[in-house]
């Protein structure tokens, strides 16, 4: 078997914070790759479309896309020119992510394994989850948990009407499905 010099797999447990039950993804990477590229597979593997801006923190360090007129304390890195393998990070150190600025989503980015890494290695690769990813725009947490319970079939109203007709009838809260997210994540390379 080959190695790839200091190339390893990072395989992460990503999860939504402050909603329950759980919606989480376990998901594996090359510590190779930038962080633009973890945003976008995280985008994948979650269901978002990458519709906002992001940003990863790790202590103090925030990694997302360059801002000219970014104030604060912390280290600001671009997330197109920084490899994740650059923090160094060991098993059970956990990142955040942070998705759309007016909804906040809050994730945890928990790193669960390290592997050798070999030629044959097909990544990215999902390799299991649960729930569906909230709709964009919908509020954020607050407009998620409203969403859930308009889809209640206790709760049948106009609001109900409208919010179906924004998001479509085919959303399904408790819907993961590995395959069709493996099949997008072959579409990234």
């Amino acid at each position: 078997m080959v190695q790839i010099k200091n190339s390893f797999i990072y395989q992460f447990k990503i999860s939504l914070r402050h909603i329950e039950p759980m919606i989480w993804r376990i998901f594996q990477v090359s510590n190779q790759i930038s962080f633009k590229t973890l945003h976008e597979v995280i985008q994948t593997v979650m269901g978002w479309d990458d519709a906002h801006l992001y940003e990863f923190k790790y202590g103090p360090i925030v990694i997302g896309v360059p801002l000219d007129d970014f104030v604060g304390t912390e280290v600001h890195k671009d997330a197109s020119k920084m490899k994740i393998s650059s923090l160094s990070l060991k098993l059970g150190d956990v990142l955040q992510y942070q998705y759309d600025f007016g909804d906040h989503w809050q994730h945890l980015l928990e790193l669960e394994g390290i592997f050798p890494r070999n030629p044959q290695s097909v990544l990215p690769i999902c390799l299991g989850g649960e729930r569906a990813c909230p709709p964009e725009d919908i509020g954020g947490v607050p407009g998620y948990q409203y969403l859930l319970h308009l889809l209640q079939p206790s709760s049948a109203s106009d609001q109900y009407t409208e919010l179906i007709s924004s998001i479509g009838e085919m959303y399904d809260p408790e819907f993961f499905h590995l395959d069709q997210v493996n099949w997008n994540l072959k579409k990234l390379k």
